[in-house]
């Protein structure tokens, strides 16, 4: 072997434990460190569960602080017809409404400014509502709405903001977990359970549990996004077609995207799953979908 040769096999070998080696240190600390927490979004200067009152395309800054433990990977914003991911989009025009200076995609910490977009798009008395999801890389989620009470001029001086006609659908998140042939945790308020029926991309089949689940549909993910209030996620449901066989892939995260109807107990509901992963334990093959409802 050739001096040159010897060195450049050198450089592999060292080159290949130092990989090694930060790798296993990486691991190390995954697993003594503290779990990461999930997205939050908070108000900054009033409280987020109340409606901002002003008159029409006379609303003042509107904060919102968005932080994950790791990087942000989309920031969903949904008003009315309007729907874009801030943190992917191509649209840089987007940002000023939103009081960007740029693409906020990977970072941890993020404030959006709602004022302009509200009062460029939003330019008739009303109460409207704006909702905001931010996931992380992990595929965390967090979601908050804020409702928008635009006013005539001459309707201002009321205080107290109108009643909304219609109610929105309530948002949660779930965690599904299933371990070798035990139960389904986390699954009850749905009344689902499922069965594994192949090991190998580890596809789940999904059914109702006993006096569980009386309906179970896949649907497009459209219907998920644009259902916003619990009028809406019950004429989704009830027109959607029952399948008699729902199998869904979950290996590999194969499960993101994916989106149920679900009728329990006279409850409708609306599931959207955005992560999932499989490993396998002495007590057999475990199972953990993550995602968020609208009911």
């Amino acid at each position: 072997m050739s001096p040159d040769q010897c060195r450049v096999d050198r450089l592999v070998s060292a080159r290949n434990f130092m990989l090694i080696l930060a790798a296993v240190v990486a691991g190390a600390c995954t697993q003594s460190g503290p779990a990461p927490s999930a997205p939050v979004i908070t108000a900054q200067g009033f409280d987020i569960a109340d409606a901002r009152v002003a008159p029409v395309s006379a609303f003042g800054d509107v904060r919102l602080r968005l932080e994950v433990s790791g990087k942000i990977d989309s920031i969903g914003v949904t008003e009315r017809a309007f729907s874009s991911d801030l943190a992917r989009t191509l649209d840089t025009n987007l940002f000023r409404l939103f009081g960007l200076d740029q693409r906020p995609y990977s970072r941890s910490d993020v404030t959006l400014n709602l004022r302009k977009y509200i009062n460029e798009r939003i330019t008739e008395a009303g109460v409207y509502q704006i909702e905001i999801i931010v996931t992380d890389y992990l595929g965390q989620s967090s979601s908050q709405r804020i409702a928008i009470d635009a006013r005539d001029a001459a309707d201002v001086e009321a205080d107290e903001p109108r009643e909304i006609a219609e109610t929105w659908a309530e948002i949660g998140d779930f965690v599904f977990r299933r371990v070798g042939r035990g139960d389904v945790s986390g699954a009850d308020p749905f009344g689902i359970t499922w069965k594994t029926v192949d090991p190998i991309r580890v596809t789940i089949r999904l059914a109702g549990a006993a006096d569980g689940a009386t309906k179970i549909a896949r649907i497009d993910a459209s219907d998920f996004r644009e259902a916003r209030t619990r009028a809406e996620v019950e004429e989704i449901v009830d027109r959607c077609v029952e399948d008699e066989m729902i199998e869904v892939d979950t290996a590999r995260a194969a499960a993101a995207g994916e989106v149920f109807a679900v009728v329990n107990d006279e409850q409708r509901f609306l599931l959207e799953a955005f992560a999932s992963e499989t490993t396998l334990t002495d007590a057999g093959t475990t199972v953990v979908v993550a995602g968020r409802y609208k009911r």
